[in-house]
């Protein structure tokens, strides 16, 4: 009886083949993963540092590189192409440039253009380096796996890492200019250029008892009132000193406060050469125009002349990431020293040898029924296997 017991266990019992490759290559690896479900390959550096196998390169939109956001688009503005810093301007540039905009209305393109492209080449100015920072920032970072990954698992969730990062770069300096904005019409400051507030000077009395009361009113615009609401516009224009309209900038906004109307505006004037053309011929306190490039109308942008300036900064002006990711080089710094899996063997030869050698130890005449006992024992097997099959064949029939 024991004799068959060993017989029907040499037979039935499932083995558990374990396998384990030391220091695989990538494509031994590869080849593994395609292998072997369960495969198990740890890392020996868990925490990999996202510059080892990430690059990024934002390519910023041509307006901050462009000559509207130069030095000398602002000097020309400004009225003085010497000057090096015109917007920061003090004792005989204050007054020059005072009693030149004195004379045109004051949300005159003339009067306020030097304000709004300065606050313009800021922000591409702040927006790189905020990009920059948040960069460097974030190939710090790392990358925390025990396991190493599939290329295709890989792929997926770096490119998850890398939207959300571009995604959260610009809302912190979104947030910081609605708060800059927000403290600017809350506690009632006024722009340099009377834009949202007026002075209003009262004199009463005369001879030596003259008294001069002097107060500060909100600016009206048609329906608009700056102290309610700093976000009015109107299209920024070129007047005579009648009042007269000589040429409206299209897509270029004034309003309450010069930096605000600068966001809601487009540059799509700053695309066209004779728009251009216009502005200069208008600003006659410069004897000569400036040699300026238009902006380039690119099929492959994401932004087109209407963009404002708004939507560009929700991007800090980034036209588009350049990333690059390596799975090689996360391969190679995930360090493995081995990968292990295992796999069940039900191996007749095995059995067949084992059988043998069991056989060679029994009796002469036990030799004799042993083959009739595994033959008997595999057709029983057999049969039970095609009833459990017929039975769940059954189970599976809906009436």
């Amino acid at each position: 009886m024991t004799s068959v017991i060993l017989i029907i266990y040499t037979f039935v019992i499932e083995q558990t083949i374990i396998v384990v490759v030391q220091k695989p290559t990538l494509k031994q690896y590869e080849h593994l993963l395609d292998q072997h479900e369960g495969l198990y390959c740890p890392c020996t550096r868990i925490s990999i540092q996202y510059s080892e196998f990430i690059k990024m390169n934002p390519r910023f939109h041509q307006l901050c590189s462009s000559d509207f956001t130069s030095i000398q688009w602002i000097q020309y503005l400004f009225g003085d192409r010497n000057y090096s810093n015109p917007y920061l301007f003090g004792g005989v540039y204050q007054n020059s440039f005072w009693d030149r905009i004195s004379n045109y209305n004051q949300l005159d393109f003339r009067t306020l253009s030097i304000s709004q492209f300065y606050f313009l080449s800021q922000l591409c100015q702040f927006s790189q380096e905020v990009v920059q920072a948040a960069l460097i920032a974030f190939q710090n970072q790392t990358f925390i796996n025990s396991q190493a990954m599939s290329r295709s698992l890989f792929d997926i969730e770096l490119r998850l890492i890398i939207e959300k990062f571009q995604l959260q770069i610009p809302l912190k300096m979104l947030r910081e200019i609605q708060l800059i904005t927000g403290l600017i019409q809350a506690d009632a400051l006024q722009s340099d250029y009377e834009s949202n507030w007026v002075y209003q000077v009262n004199r009463t009395g005369t001879g030596f008892d003259v008294r001069y009361d002097v107060s500060v009113i909100p600016r009206q615009f048609s329906n608009c009132n700056c102290r309610t609401s700093s976000n009015y516009r109107q299209l920024s224009s070129m007047r005579s000193k009648n009042g007269t309209i000589l040429f409206t900038i299209p897509g270029f906004y004034v309003g309450c406060l010069p930096s605000q109307a600068l966001i809601q505006s487009t540059m799509e004037c700053f695309y066209n050469q004779s728009c251009i053309d216009q502005i200069q011929s208008h600003i006659d306190y410069q004897q000569v125009p400036l040699n300026v490039t238009p902006l380039i109308i690119l099929e492959s942008s994401r932004y087109s002349p209407e963009t404002t300036i708004e939507e560009m900064l929700k991007n800090l002006f980034v036209e588009q990431w350049d990333s690059q990711t390596y799975f090689e080089q996360y391969y190679h710094q995930c360090q493995l020293t081995y990968c292990q899996y295992q796999y069940i063997e039900q191996n007749s030869v095995s059995s067949i040898t084992k059988l043998t050698r069991l056989v060679g130890g029994l009796n002469p005449a036990f030799r004799l029924i042993t083959p009739i006992l595994v033959i008997s024992f595999l057709h029983i097997k057999r049969k039970l296997f095609k009833a459990k099959n017929i039975a769940i064949s059954r189970k599976d029939i809906v009436p």
